[in-house]
């Protein structure tokens, strides 16, 4: 009963509205399917919030539901019965809470208000989106009065991607240019790359040294030309970074 009258009261008062409430949906990346996703819905200019209704989907053939949690302390009464789950193999659920403080409630901007669980299905590559729409419970949102007034509503959608397929990321040290006061060749240090991998893990990071200076590092393992005696001219250092995926870049200075 409590979930029809937030409808009903909701739908007549749609013709006013004063404020924004602003949704944000969680991006999560899953690496290699093995984990699950855990993606938070956070809001800004959560004021005075009586109530909420609204329905989140997903693509089912990506990710499953597996749980909610994680409520707003600030959040009166919001809890697993608010939530109707019956049309989660479909990808769908639906949302309708009403607070029980008759003043409203309030959640600081860029806290979430809960978090909805996933499980991986889908394979390497693929991506889900997660959204908040009306396409089983009109999305609408409740700020205290009186009267009781509707917000207005803006939602960022957030998303699901299985990693796996994902490519390192790899930076180079800026260019150089460096003086030897007698023409000798000159030892230079500070010549790391910066690596880094959403989803694997870096196994390699080798270069090659080609121009006036030439040279390779070990074949697998994390090198730095750090220490690199250079002769006399231009020289190009060629980083490349490798993950467990066997995926590559590369970058040079």
């Amino acid at each position: 009963m409590r979930k029809l009258f937030t409808l009903i009261i909701f739908q007549f008062l749609t013709l006013i509205s004063f404020s924004q409430v602003i949704f944000n949906i969680e991006n999560v990346t899953v690496c290699d399917g093995n984990s699950n996703a855990f993606v938070q819905f956070s809001v800004e200019n959560f004021d005075n919030i009586l109530g909420m209704q609204y329905t989140i989907e997903w693509d089912e053939s990506v990710i499953d539901f597996v749980d909610v949690d994680s409520y707003h302390p600030n959040l009166n009464g919001l809890d697993d019965s608010d939530f109707n789950e019956f049309s989660t193999p479909m990808g769908q659920m639906t949302l309708a809470w009403v607070s029980g403080n008759n003043a409203g409630d309030s959640v600081p901007d860029g806290e979430s208000i809960f978090t909805i669980e996933f499980s991986i299905v889908g394979a390497a590559g693929s991506m889900s989106s997660v959204a908040i729409n009306s396409s089983i419970t009109p999305l609408l949102v409740g700020e205290a009065g009186p009267p009781v007034t509707p917000a207005d509503v803006e939602v960022n959608d957030g998303s699901v991607t299985v990693g796996s397929g994902s490519i390192p990321m790899i930076s180079c040290p800026a260019n150089l240019n460096l003086i030897s006061n007698d023409g000798s060749p000159l030892v230079v240090n500070g010549l790391a790359a910066t690596y880094s991998d959403a989803c694997g893990i870096i196994t390699d990071v080798v270069y090659d040294i080609n121009g006036a200076t030439m040279g390779v590092s070990s074949s697998s393992g994390i090198n730095d030309a750090s220490g690199t005696t250079f002769n006399i001219g231009t020289t190009t250092v060629v980083y490349t970074a490798t993950n467990s995926s066997n995926n590559s870049n590369d970058c040079s200075f």
